[in-house]
């Protein structure tokens, strides 16, 4: 799965035809010769309409074209060759790819929507699961896994490398010592997470305060998120421990006994990281509109409201859009879709706008 972000869904722009240089005619050859000198030419994509300017690619962008003939998320190769937004946004911005922005596909300079705020994050994600839909997906449980992993970001191999394990993690982020009273436990063979918690605190914890800067700002979020979460009492942390972890939108979560306690949570490390903005964990409610924290609340155990889902409150929300994308099936537009998946949620007891529990009470 790719964790490139900007871009949920692209595909090859129709409007061309990608051919190789040697089965041009002698005539579109004129002017092309130059480029044999470049071992990585590979030819041009030609309008289809006979109007409009030919584009000479390269082999990888050739690739890469005949990769999203049919719609889809950026290939997983791309993520693995450090490949990045930027890459892609050139080639948006060109024409020679389009992308969709949630109604219809777009390129050219100013391709997407903004994406700013977590409204918009819910519904790129939703929109990518409606695609998804309209392409053939009717497989519940890998709708629902897009639509958790959508906006991951992407690690070139290099940062990839530098955080391989738990300690380079830590020693980055600048976490290697473990506040006074605390405990910390080191991730499993299927457990991502590096987790905190009191020694001698407990309670009820179901409110969720989710951290979300970018990888590059970690090192100066997180010391003063565990800090405040120390002072504030907060019930236990977590934070990705793996390469995949670390990307992940909700890379570092703090569990508080009530909304109260994650607003001034919210507020003060707001004061303490002054200026730094988050990348946003969709799916969660807003808290401030720099999307640095945001929050959630996972539901009493007792009421979950559909027995057979399971893992984290996110998730339950993933299964149940998932479930309701799948059964509509590929017979809809993707608005349609959207709202068909929003209202399957209110019929599970998810309020589609905050994503929490429709009962959810400070």
């Amino acid at each position: 799965m790719s964790g490139l972000a900007e871009f949920a869904l692209l595909r090859a722009n129709p409007a061309y035809e990608l051919v190789e240089y040697s089965r041009l005619d002698v005539g579109e050859r004129a002017g092309l010769d130059g480029l044999l000198r470049d071992s990585s030419f590979f030819g041009v994509l030609r309008p289809i309409s006979g109007t409009g300017s030919v584009k000479a690619v390269c082999q990888n962008t050739a690739l890469l074209w005949y990769a999203l003939r049919e719609p889809g998320p950026p290939p997983d190769y791309l993520s693995r060759a450090g490949v990045g937004d930027d890459m892609l946004r050139g080639l948006v911005r060109d024409g020679v790819l389009q992308c969709w922005d949630g109604t219809s596909w777009r390129d050219g300079p100013t391709p997407l929507k903004d994406q700013g705020n977590l409204d918009s994050l819910a519904q790129g994600a939703l929109a990518h699961g409606a695609m998804m839909v309209r392409c053939g997906e009717r497989d519940p449980l890998t709708l629902s896994l897009r639509l958790y992993a959508h906006h991951h970001e992407p690690l070139t191999p290099r940062r990839r490398r530098a955080l391989a394990t738990p300690e380079d993690v830590l020693r980055y982020c600048g976490l290697d010592n473990t506040p006074a009273g605390w405990e910390r436990s080191a991730p499993g063979p299927t457990d991502p997470w590096i987790r905190w918690r009191p020694a001698r605190r407990g309670g009820r914890s179901r409110c969720k305060a989710y951290v979300s800067p970018d990888v590059a700002s970690l090192p100066a979020v997180l010391p003063a998120a565990v800090r405040l979460a120390d002072r504030l009492d907060a019930a236990g942390c977590k934070l990705g421990g793996t390469p995949s972890g670390v990307s992940r939108p909700d890379r570092f979560v703090c569990y508080f006994a009530d909304l109260d306690a994650v607003e001034e949570f919210a507020d003060a490390l707001r004061v303490e990281v002054d200026g730094v903005r988050g990348r946003g964990v969709p799916l969660t409610a807003p808290l401030g509109p720099d999307n640095l924290v945001s929050w959630g609340t996972d539901p009493d155990p007792a009421r979950v409201p559909v027995p057979w889902l399971g893992g984290s409150w996110r998730r339950q929300i993933t299964d149940v859009l998932a479930t309701a994308l799948a059964h509509a099936g590929p017979d809809h537009t993707v608005t349609e879709l959207v709202a068909i998946a929003r209202a399957g949620a209110t019929e599970h007891g998810i309020d589609p706008m905050t994503w929490t529990p429709a009962d959810a009470r400070r």
